[in-house]
């Protein structure tokens, strides 16, 4: 009996890992950066703040960017590392070269005036 009860604490562990750890992307499916990946230039066309207390913001944008002529959109948690971004600011992006779908802004480049 004691047995059952370990395999149930093991299985408890393993799920609340594992909702840790893919919560954050909203429980989307992960983009997998071990296969092939370009970068591409974007643009910020919404944005929205929510303060966190004292100073600290998370920053929720939306963005477009286009691969091989195909218009493509994302949506992006940007925390406190990422400085205070501005509708019409561009992004580099990295996409998937299989599923161009899938994507992730890996730098404020640009700041409209």
């Amino acid at each position: 009996m004691a047995g059952v009860y370990k395999l149930g604490g093991l299985f408890a562990v393993g799920f609340l890992l594992v909702v840790v750890f893919w919560a954050p992307t909203g429980f989307r499916k992960p983009m997998v950066f071990w296969t092939a990946t370009e970068t591409t230039k974007g643009e910020i066309t919404e944005l929205k703040r929510v303060l966190l207390g004292k100073g600290s913001y998370l920053q929720i944008f939306y963005y477009t960017y286009t691969v091989e002529g195909e218009s493509f959109e994302g949506r992006y948690k940007a925390g406190a590392g990422w400085s205070r971004a501005l509708e019409g600011d561009a992004l580099r992006i990295k996409d998937s070269i299989r599923n161009p779908e899938k994507s992730k802004p890996i730098a404020l480049i640009h700041r409209r005036k």
